[in-house]
């Protein structure tokens, strides 16, 4: 009989209300697992097809050890007589620099001994390599790293990804005059975890004015994979944008390409530009305004503000390339409302629906188009303008 891998599911979605402290959560939430032996293609076959996906890449086996996330591989007659430097990279989906460090820090194990990289493996044997995938005992206080910033909420969590609702103003990551208040500690402090040490990878970027879903690795290993899924089917991300004026078509594609103005960051349609393509269909339309719905194909810097911004649609609020608004403090009208992809290691998809805040409806309503003195009278139908009735 010929020997292949047998993958025994355990997988679990932890469903937990949103009333419930995420250090709490957490640490109380299942493992998602798969044990891995040596089977024949009958058990193979009674197993569900996301196994069978993992089966046909011969992917290893995955569970959680305390604070690393550990990745299991039983070695087959294929690999025997190969170099470990051969064999781990290919089965684990490594790239090279993630081998090289996961060796040096002894991350990488052959039947619970450290491996070298020239070592000639033998069928049977157990390969594992430890990642650090965050897990750290809280040292800083929750309230301390919350106070002042938006909030957040995590929508998905397992133990290689999850996927957060992410509030505005908030800076993604530090950068220039931003050192502290970022995404990062509010999402370490979420999980009662220690900012300073807490393993943070986000997949795709959003704008400290933007809100809505943003995904995030938990470790290196599963940001490599997730990363590799961006600007295909495989990663599919909508926003909603509610702009200053109304597309002349309904649905269609701006297909124009996106360069940088002198030194700053704001960014302009130029024929020297990178190409850059979005898909935009209306929703709704009120007063001069629009609500639409886009889709990337690429991933330019502010490319949705400056493609809106060059068909006469700019972003309400945007400062930078339309106008602020006084009801839009120091955000814009952009929110990032789906997010679809693919779990890097079980293979399963996840998606995850985001509506749109309140404050960006709001720019939709009636009241929003009413001049002072009427919002002051109370808003009446002598208040709305013409093109909006």
């Amino acid at each position: 009989m010929k020997e292949s891998l047998n993958f025994s599911i355990l997988r679990f979605k932890p469903s937990l209300p949103m009333s419930t402290s995420w250090s709490a959560a957490v640490a109380a939430a299942p493992i998602v697992g798969y044990n891995v032996g040596v089977g024949n293609d009958e058990k193979i076959r009674e197993t569900p097809r996301a196994a069978r996906r993992l089966t046909a890449g011969l992917l290893p086996f995955v569970h959680t050890g305390g604070l690393m996330r550990i990745l299991t591989y039983i070695t087959t007659e294929e690999d025997a007589g190969r170099a470990a430097r051969s064999v781990v990279p290919r089965r684990f989906q490594l790239g090279t620099h993630a081998f090289r460090r996961l060796k040096v820090e002894g991350g990488i194990l052959c039947d619970g001994a450290p491996l070298r990289a020239d070592t000639v493996l033998r069928a049977g044997q157990r390969l594992e390599i430890r990642m650090d995938n965050g897990e750290t005992k809280a040292k800083t206080e929750i309230k301390a790293a919350l106070d002042g910033l938006p909030p957040s909420f995590i929508r998905y969590i397992d133990e290689d990804m999850l996927v957060v609702s992410k509030g505005a103003p908030l800076a993604t990551l530090p950068c220039g005059h931003i050192h502290t208040g970022t995404l990062r500690e509010q999402l370490a402090a979420l999980l009662g975890q220690d900012a300073a040490a807490f393993d943070y990878h986000p997949v795709n970027r959003l704008d400290k004015g933007t809100s809505g879903l943003l995904c995030v690795a938990r470790h290196a290993h599963a940001q490599r994979l997730l990363t590799g899924q961006l600007h295909t089917d495989s990663f599919i991300r909508e926003y909603l944008a509610v702009t200053e004026g109304v597309p002349a078509q309904r649905e269609g594609v701006i297909d124009a390409p996106i360069a940088r103005l002198g030194t700053g960051a704001k960014r302009a349609v130029r024929p020297d530009g990178r190409r850059a393509v979005t898909h935009y269909r209306v929703e709704q339309a009120a007063g001069g305004r629009a609500l639409i719905r886009l889709r990337l194909e690429t991933g330019r810097t502010h490319q949705i503000r400056v493609h809106l911004a060059h068909i006469g649609c700019p972003i309400c609020g945007d400062y930078l390339y339309g106008r602020e608004l006084p009801e839009l403090k120091d955000r814009f009208a952009l929110h990032s409302a789906r997010l679809r992809c693919v779990q890097p290691v079980t293979g399963e998809t996840v998606e995850v629906v985001e509506p749109l805040p309140e404050e960006l409806k709001a720019l939709l309503t009636p009241s929003a188009f009413c001049a002072p003195r009427c919002r002051r009278l109370g808003c009446g139908r002598n208040s709305v303008p013409p093109q909006a009735r």
